[in-house]
This record gives C-alpha cells, sequence and structure tokens, in this order.
C-alpha cells in the first residue's frame, strides 16, 4: 500500500542495518512491537497490512510471540507454534521479506496463568511451574530456529528477549529467565511508574514501552522516545490494523527525523 506523500517520514537508513548500541539520537527514536502474534485464529497474520505498511516505511518491528497460546476452555495444544507448519512457513517469509526491519522475541507460552486469567503467566504461577514453562519454550525456540526463525540476535546470536504477557512478573521468573540465558527484557513504562515492579533485574537489559494506543496514548512530548506497542488481537482497539498502523505514521510524521531501533539494540 503506497501511502500519501505527506504521511511518508524521513528516516536514516543507515540506522536500520548491523548494530547498534543503545537508543540512537539525533531524531526521534521509535521502536514498534506487536504481541500475541499466533496461529489462533484472529490472532495471526490479519495484522499483515498493518506490517506492510511499518515495512514499506523501512519502521523496525518487534515481534513477540507466545509459543503455544490458549483462551478459556481452550486446549492448550491447540496453537503450538514449533508444530505449525503454515504458521512457520509465515513467519519465514515475513522475516525473508522484512530482512533487518523484523524481528522475533518471546511472550510467553502459553500466555495464560489458569483457564480464568488470560496474561499472567509469569506472575501468578510458582518458581516451579515457570521453570517448567521455560523449558518448554527452551525446547520449541530450538525446533523453530531449526526451520531458519531467528528468536536469538546479535553478530553471536546471544541476544534473547522477553516480554512477560499482560506486562506482569514476579521475582522468581526474573531470576529464572537469565538462568535460560535471556539477556533482554521488555516492560510497561506505566506500571514502573505505578510501582509494579519492585524488582532486582539483575544483568538484564530493560527496555520500556511507553504507550499503547488508545489505551496508553502517545507520549504529550513529541522529542520523547517512542516505543509503541500493538496487538494481533482482531477484538482489541488495539489491535494492529490499518487505521492504528496509519495512526502511528501520523503521529511520527510530527517529527523531522526517526531514528528506528529495536529492543535488541538496547
Amino acid at each position: 500500500m503506497e501511502l500519501p506523500e505527506k504521511l511518508r517520514v524521513n528516516l536514516k537508513d543507515e540506522i536500520l542495518f548491523g548494530e547498534t548500541t543503545g537508543i540512537p539520537t539525533g531524531g526521534r527514536p521509535i521502536q514498534i512491537g506487536l504481541d500475541d502474534l499466533s496461529p489462533r485464529p484472529t490472532q495471526g497474520f490479519e495484522c499483515i497490512d498493518g506490517l506492510d505498511l511499518f515495512r514499506a516505511n523501512k519502521l523496525m518491528v518487534d515481534v513477540f510471540v507466545p509459543f503455544s497460546i490458549y483462551r478459556g476452555n481452550e486446549p492448550k495444544t491447540s496453537y503450538g507454534v514449533a508444530k505449525n507448519t503454515d504458521f512457520l512457513q509465515k513467519l519465514k517469509i515475513c522475516q525473508r521479506i522484512s530482512g533487518s526491519t523484523l524481528k522475533y522475541h518471546v511472550h510467553g507460552y502459553h500466555h495464560s496463568a489458569s483457564r480464568n486469567n488470560a496474561n499472567h503467566e509469569f506472575f501468578e504461577c510458582t518458581p516451579s511451574t515457570i521453570k517448567l514453562t521455560l523449558q518448554a519454550l527452551k525446547t520449541d525456540i530450538e525446533k523453530v530456529e531449526r526451520e531458519g526463525i531467528d528468536f536469538h540476535h546479535g553478530p553471536d546470536k546471544d541476544k534473547l528477549c522477553f516480554r512477560p504477557p499482560g506486562w506482569k512478573i514476579n521475582q522468581a521468573a526474573v531470576d529464572l529467565l537469565q538462568e535460560f540465558d535471556y539477556t533482554h527484557l521488555s516492560l510497561l513504562e506505566r506500571y514502573k511508574d505505578e510501582g509494579e515492579y519492585d524488582l532486582d533485574f539483575g544483568d538484564l537489559t530493560l527496555h520500556w514501552c511507553n504507550a499503547a494506543p488508545p489505551d496508553v496514548e502517545f507520549p504529550k512530548d513529541k522529542t520523547t522516545p517512542l516505543s509503541v506497542t500493538y496487538h494481533a488481537a482482531t477484538w482489541l482497539n488495539n489491535n494492529l490494523d490499518l487505521n492504528n498502523a496509519l495512526g502511528l505514521l501520523t503521529e511520527a510524521s510530527n517529527s523531522e527525523i526517526l531514528l528506528p531501533f529495536s529492543v535488541i539494540n538496547l
């Protein structure tokens, strides 16, 4: 989809390639996240038009994948990423077409802590359950990467990023992430400001999301680095549809120069 000229953004292309250290400077940094991309109907590639719009404008997208998402009374094994060949093929094609402007990361396993809890898999579960979940994730990540789909990043493939479902995480989960060689953790800035994260993060590199429109509005200061998150979930107002994608580009067009970055560049 071609954009009207007035919506095209002025990017420093060199930021898009190779590794950078820290958030780039010299313009307004921008990072885009997409949560919950999965084989589950209404949570898959229905968002492809939004992703393609960002790709056409050379904006980076960090895609956070739950590896075996389930909701309510659905069987826990219904939407496993590692065994879904059609979904894996789509991930691979999207990675190849997008190149350095798209990266995959981990967004939990089942996403849910129980039948009645859709989000707090790494917040309300016990340390022993979290450890079993992380072991299952490790096994599935290895299977998926053997198919040529990258979840480890950087020149040495040693950067592994995690974003907890519902943005909630407990100390045991933080400690265990490091045992399982995660290097980056992505959290919600609003929860930090509200005192939700009274935790020792150890050696993890932290990334802070500061917008998820319309629920968490764009920062009022248009010079503030922008880390915005959308969802692959057609029933949510925050779903990455064309309307929300264009809304971000309109927000971005207020900046003379945008500097795209990924969470693993931190």
